[in-house]
């Protein structure tokens, strides 16, 4: 009995001796379990990371406090092994410094994914500014990010309308603007690098000679671009249906007064077509914008109506009612105007703008028009039109349309807006 009792007292006084050897390593591995469960439950990280350090702290202390003199006997194991007490606390620095690894992961990780994001845009990398025209909203601005971004080496394109300019990364350092600029033209706007004016290129303007047609599906940009690029020279637009006869005879007219036979200098003309009569559709202004296909003719298809609802709503808004005022009751269009929707868009209509109209949030102001409402004559004889001028509220003229076109180009641009 007194033997077997001695063989348990040195069994437990050998598992305790052992303690201090075995002890570090196995809180250095709970310190490392616990911490990779404090990553998996996320919101309970930093108390899983304080019991991991706790570990840590406990572990170093057995790995290394001072043992007492008497502890180390020659008969204790520890006493015996000293190669195996250094090789734990080599461990136990692998086990600590994976711990540190795994606990700022987070921190670390997240700047390594971001420095792997910088080193995937090839280096050296490049970035060009553009001045654009003609964006009014943030749907122009995301058409033109879109074209920019599918032009090869284009990393990323950040388009403000507000400010009217483009910012694009490229992935070489040797970029050609030119590229970026058609980009913006093929979204249907005008661009240039920062610090010159954007204006129309060569190509841009040479559509109109292959019968290109602008669609305005989306906004008024396009057109607002144009306009506002040829600012400092007199511009000409008119707004026209492909079917209705006399919008028919009115692209006659232009290409009579305006094209054949332009004033000096002669404006730049921007037709618009848009849906207004039975008929009309962009294969049937395909059709009509024969007639007008020329050098400094631009021409659009606005299946809205977008032109002729915003002229209707900011410049003309009581134009029916001034009209209907302007005529007697027994005049032949008096019954028409009586009733016309007062809301209908406006179109065959044909403005000239002066050289300092600029088109911003608001349409501007022509500084001569005329309205065609009717057209009338006798067969073998040019027909007549019956025509506003320059104001709603006066009565309507008849005459030749074209020739009272080119009345208006050779006025000048030089009066002030009439209402």
């Amino acid at each position: 009995m007194k033997d077997r009792s001695v063989l348990v007292g040195s069994l437990l006084a050998g598992l305790l001796a052992s303690a201090c050897c075995i002890g570090p390593i196995v809180l250095g591995v709970l310190g490392l379990g616990s911490l990779g469960l404090g990553a998996a439950l996320e919101p309970h990280r930093p108390w899983f990371v304080a019991a991991t350090a706790v570990f840590l702290a406990i572990g170093f202390y057995l790995a290394f406090r001072p043992r007492p003199a008497a502890e180390r006997t020659p008969g204790e194991a520890c006493a015996t092994k000293p190669a195996g007490r250094r090789n734990q606390r080599i461990i136990l620095w692998i086990v600590t410094a994976l711990t540190i690894g795994v606990a700022t992961y987070p921190n670390w990780g997240a700047a390594l994914a971001r420095l792997r994001a910088v080193n995937a845009v090839a280096v050296p990398a490049s970035v060009v500014t553009l001045r654009v025209t003609g964006m009014s909203c943030s749907a122009c601005a995301a058409s033109i990010e879109n074209e920019l971004r599918a032009v090869p080496g284009v990393s990323s394109a950040q388009v403000d309308h507000v400010k009217a300019e483009a910012t694009i990364q490229l992935t070489t350092s040797r970029p050609d603007p030119q590229n970026l600029v058609a980009a913006v033209e093929k979204a249907g706007y005008h661009a240039a690098p920062a610090g010159a004016e954007a204006q129309p290129s060569a190509r841009s303007l040479a559509n109109t000679d292959r019968g290109s047609m602008v669609l305005l599906n989306s906004s008024l940009g396009p057109l607002v671009a144009d306009f506002n690029a040829a600012l400092g020279g007199t511009r000409f637009v008119a707004i026209l249906s492909p079917r209705c006869p006399a919008c028919v005879h009115g692209a006659t007219a232009i290409r009579r007064a305006l094209v054949d036979r332009p004033a000096s200098p002669a404006p730049r003309i921007f037709i618009v077509w848009t849906p207004m009569v039975a008929g009309d559709d962009e294969a049937s202004a395909r059709e009509a914008m024969g007639s007008l296909q020329a050098p400094g003719v631009r021409q659009y298809y606005d299946p809205e109506n977008r032109a002729g609802k915003r002229l209707r709503a900011e410049l003309f808004p009581d134009a029916v009612s001034q009209m209907r005022s302007s005529v007697p009751a027994d005049h032949f269009i008096a019954a028409s105007l009586r009733t016309r929707d007062p809301d209908l868009p406006e179109w065959d209509i044909y403005m000239f703008f002066d050289a300092g109209a600029r088109w911003g949030q608001g349409v501007p102001r022509p500084s001569r028009w005329v309205r065609q409402v009717a057209q009338f004559g006798e067969p073998g004889k040019d027909p007549q039109s019956l025509m506003w001028r320059n104001s709603y509220g006066s009565p309507p003229i008849e005459g030749d349309l074209a020739r009272e076109l080119s009345s208006l180009a050779s006025e000048g641009m030089r009066a002030s807006p009439v209402q």
